[in-house]
């Protein structure tokens, strides 16, 4: 599939939390783990995806000593719209991802939120590369987990309210507060 590749994005320092949200219809659900976006430092310390398994939507932070990964346990409907996010938020400590459906179904539940803590050197800062669609293989370079579906408008903020807001947001097609 098609992905793309973003050469320079800047998350400025790690004084409030970094968020990536973006609005999916997927395919192939069983195909295994899909990255949606992810951002990986110049230095190549910190990487940070924000995707899709079949179990549900995940978010991960990989840092040179150690990996924060959290991943819901409520599958998505293919072929269906819905918003993920994830929020890396080093004061507190904390990697949190979230999901909505935009058309709930009446036979199964698709939204879900999770927390995991997060290791102090493991959040996103300074410049970096981001990806849609695909990530960056740690060692090699090459684009690896690709994802299977349309994505609409992906985003990186920071500052965020709250992942529920930010998904509230997605969904309406605001943009966020300032």
């Amino acid at each position: 599939g098609s992905w793309v590749k973003v050469p320079v994005v800047d998350l400025g320092h790690a004084d409030e939390p970094v968020c990536f949200v973006a609005t999916i219809w997927p395919t192939r659900l069983s195909a295994g783990r899909q990255a949606v976006s992810h951002w990986r430092s110049a230095d190549r310390s910190v990487a940070v995806t924000l995707g899709i398994s079949p179990r549900g939507a995940f978010a991960s932070v990989v840092t040179r000593s150690g990996r924060a990964e959290v991943t819901l346990d409520t599958g998505l409907t293919e072929r269906a719209w819905h918003d993920i996010a994830c929020c890396v938020d080093l004061r507190r400590g904390v990697l949190d991802v979230a999901q909505a459906p935009r058309h709930r179904r009446l036979d199964r539940r698709e939204d879900g939120h999770a927390s995991a803590g997060l290791a102090p050197d493991g959040t996103p800062f300074g410049p970096g590369t981001a990806a849609i669609a695909a990530e960056h293989d740690g060692d090699s370079g090459a684009m690896r987990n690709h994802f299977n579906g349309k994505i609409e408008r992906p985003r990186i903020l920071r500052g965020s309210r709250g992942i529920e807001d930010l998904l509230a947001q997605q969904a309406a097609g605001s943009a966020p507060p300032p």
